[in-house]
């Protein structure tokens, strides 16, 4: 479900992911659309099939990088800090959706 370059992101680390999500998957089910960005913290040391949380409409799931029932495709986006983004684009849908790069919001749990 996720990239290479998440799944090697440190245990403890926000980021944001976006991608292709599948309809009838476990992420379409739990509201996330293609294209979407989507909060996530990495929960596991490793990148074998780590944990990631995935924070979806207010709300933060459990999910396996790779898992029965997930065909979605999530790539890394950037960090909630505004860096390490390749794209304005999404930059821009990743700020709006957590309100701004200077606030406290990407600093919550």
């Amino acid at each position: 479900m996720f990239d290479a370059n998440a799944r090697y992101i440190p245990k403890g680390v926000k980021f944001f992911a976006s991608g292709s999500v599948l309809e009838g998957d476990q992420l379409h089910k739990l509201g996330l659309r293609s294209g979407e960005p989507v909060l996530c913290k990495m929960l596991d040391k490793g990148n074998r099939n780590p944990r990631i949380s995935v924070k979806i409409k207010g709300k933060i799931y459990i999910v396996r990088s790779w898992a029965k029932g997930n065909y979605s495709f999530l790539t890394y986006e950037g960090c909630p800090n505004g860096n390490g983004f390749i794209c304005d684009k999404s930059k821009a849908a990743c700020e709006k959706l957590i309100g701004g790069f200077n606030n406290t919001y990407w600093r919550r749990r």
